[in-house]
């Protein structure tokens, strides 16, 4: 049976095959915890100030360092940005630099859906309970 996570991951596989840009990606040269700032990563290539995504974690950069290949997240908001929250996060875990689809705008996607979705059922199912006139 597929998990959430493996949901995710394959919506996010079939969305990313629509688009002309594809993400950048590093990743972890050492495990954070989830107070940790400076996070190390293994390519210099591409960093910049912006949003960055380990595991289900958003992350606001508020600089780089290329010596060291160090991200920097802003103090006081950078962890746990848009509501997502700080993690600790194990060595070579990816790191996406701006991701396209972040796992948890996919992940309240699916929420959202199940919940209306799960709503009109119950909707349903209260008012065939309430009328027998219905047919089951």
């Amino acid at each position: 049976m597929a998990t959430l996570n493996d949901i995710i991951s394959e919506i996010r596989s079939s969305l990313a095959g629509f688009t002309l840009r594809q993400d950048r990606i590093t990743y972890l040269t050492s495990a954070i915890n989830t107070t940790d700032t400076a996070i190390p990563v293994g390519s210099s290539a591409n960093l910049a100030k912006g949003i960055v995504e380990i595991d289900s974690e958003l992350i606001w950069i508020g600089n780089s360092t290329s010596t060291g290949n160090i991200l920097n997240a802003a103090p006081g908001f950078g962890r746990g940005y848009q509501g997502t929250s700080a993690a600790p996060h194990a060595v070579n875990s990816q790191v996406i630099l701006t991701p396209s689809f972040p796992r948890t705008n996919i992940q309240t996607a699916i929420n959202d859906t199940i919940n209306s979705v799960y709503r009109d059922w119950e909707t349903d199912r209260k008012s065939t309970r309430l009328n027998s006139s219905h047919r089951l």
